[in-house]
């Protein structure tokens, strides 16, 4: 996604800017070498080690770009399993084997005072297990007022065949897109 290339962009020009800084460190200690030692110094003893080549400072540089993209592109953890609306519903079956249906296809009668071309509405609906609405919550609402209005209430009158749970009907909600009708030559 963007979001995601944006941070491995992120992630790389700050990998960047401090390998930067360790191939300038690099550099001074090559240009200082062992001849700048402190005055006093007896040239005998260990000596220092010699500087890292340029090209090890670009294979770390690289291993570390590696490992930077690889943590922002690692699989994300799934949301936790749960029964109420939102992201994780049903995700490990746990609520219901088969969703609720409507018994009737969901399409609603355009009101007068509706635009003639609203948007169409995406509710969660709460089915109980005798195939009657408890609850409605938008999820996408229409972008029409007077439509959204009439797709609450027509979902609220709805008939449904209930969700299912190992054969028995459970309660359960689930996500439902709701259009006007068509009605003859508009």
């Amino acid at each position: 996604t963007a979001l995601d290339s944006v941070a491995t962009q992120l992630a790389l020009a700050r990998h960047d800017s401090s390998a930067g800084a360790e191939r300038r460190t690099d550099t001074a200690a090559a240009r200082t070498g062992p001849a700048a030692s402190p005055v006093g110094e007896s040239g005998g003893g260990a000596s220092a080690a010699p500087p890292s080549s340029a090209a090890d400072a670009i294979a770390r540089s690289r291993a570390a770009r590696r490992a930077a993209v690889r943590e922002l592109v690692a699989p994300r953890r799934a949301p936790p399993p749960t029964c109420e609306p939102g992201p994780g519903y049903n995700a490990d079956g746990a609520c219901f084997d088969e969703r609720p249906k409507p018994v009737a296809p969901p399409f609603v009668p355009l009101p007068a005072d509706a635009d003639p071309h609203p948007g169409p509405s995406i509710l969660w609906v709460k089915v109980s297990t005798d195939g009657k609405t408890l609850a409605v919550d938008p999820l996408r609402p229409s972008r029409d007022g007077a439509f959204e209005r009439d797709v609450r209430a027509f979902a609220k009158d709805m008939t449904w065949y209930p969700a299912t749970k190992g054969g028995t009907p459970v309660e359960a909600w689930t996500q439902m897109i709701f259009r006007p009708a068509i009605t003859g030559a508009q």
